[in-house]
């Protein structure tokens, strides 16, 4: 069986934390073929009465020397080749990877499964995928109007101002009442008022951490990564210089875990991290979910992964 995960530059990934080295690493203890691309290495060809999707691909094994990975030279195939295809680029969502997304739905129209779809990434933005539970959701607005935010600042001390496409914590800025940059802050984050971002109540709780839950195609995994923030930083992501611990599930963490693995799973979204301060749902992570090396030292998520997949998509 031949796995395709669509990532960035393999020289870049880290491997000692890095969930789609992990689950190439789980494939491997498969027996499973793993072939790895990019978005700039995948194309479409019109000939004659057919159209074929193409990926030059580099296939992937165990390392014999001080890499994790041997890698042989590029091949390029039909997408046809491959049995699945996994989709692990990070964003930002720009030209490109929409882009790239629209040449993945012609292997996902000839049957080929597109883990997470290509589609669910087009429909649904992880910032504001989360409002879609309200009821677990810090209040928030989101908006390019600059007197809306101030506006909006004025009910809280403190608020949280977030881009709508990029991660680990890039371009987020926590301001106050009282800082004399707010506007000036506003003003560079929405391209004076041209772009929208969201705007969420800060929650003080992320001092204790901000806990990455996994949800696999409805399940729950009942371990999470708690990411606390640096000294002197509300930044939680690993990314950003936050550290992180393994910890279990509270009742209630899982409750509203299940609730929220459920709905995705109607969505058609097979793969998601979702954030959680405190009780707060604040992002669900559907690009390229991370935390899963950590959290394996407690619990197989590699083994729920493959599971489900293959439940999932009967071959």
């Amino acid at each position: 069986m031949n796995l395709l995960f669509v990532a960035d530059d393999v020289n870049k990934l880290n491997e000692y934390k890095d969930s789609t080295i992990y689950l190439i690493q789980q494939a491997w203890h498969l027996n499973l073929n793993t072939w790895l691309t990019t978005f700039q290495d995948l194309s479409l060809n019109k000939s004659k009465n057919l159209i074929n999707c193409i990926a030059l691909a580099k296939l992937i094994k165990h390392g014999k020397s001080q890499s994790w990975f041997d890698r042989e030279e590029s091949k390029t195939l039909q997408v046809t080749s491959f049995d699945y295809i996994f989709i692990r680029t990070d964003p930002p969502i720009n030209y490109e990877y929409l882009a790239s997304s629209y040449v993945l739905d012609f292997a996902e129209e000839i049957g080929i499964p597109v883990v997470n779809s290509p589609k669910v990434l087009r429909n649904f933005n992880e910032k504001l995928l989360a409002l879609k539970f309200p009821n677990h959701t810090p209040d928030t607005i989101v908006t390019c109007d600059k007197e809306v935010i101030l506006n909006f600042l004025g009910r809280f001390e403190r608020v949280v101002l977030k881009p709508l496409n990029l991660m680990g914590g890039k371009d987020i800025f926590t301001v106050s009442n009282s800082d004399p940059n707010t506007a000036n802050i506003v003003a560079n984050l929405t391209k004076d008022g041209r772009q929208k971002i969201i705007v969420q109540e800060f929650l003080p709780e992320i001092k204790k951490g901000d806990k990455r839950i996994i949800l696999i195609n409805g399940t729950v995994i009942e371990y999470c990564l708690n990411r606390v923030p640096a000294k002197n930083s509300f930044l939680g992501n690993l990314a950003s210089g936050g550290k992180g611990n393994i910890k279990k599930l509270t009742a209630e963490e899982k409750l509203i875990a299940q609730e929220i693995a459920i709905k995705l799973k109607n969505y058609g979204i097979f793969l998601a991290g979702i954030d959680m301060i405190g009780k707060f749902l604040t992002e669900i992570n559907i690009t390229s979910p991370t935390g899963f090396k950590e959290i394996s030292s407690f619990e197989n998520v590699g083994e729920v992964f493959f599971n489900e997949l293959f439940k999932c998509y009967k071959k």
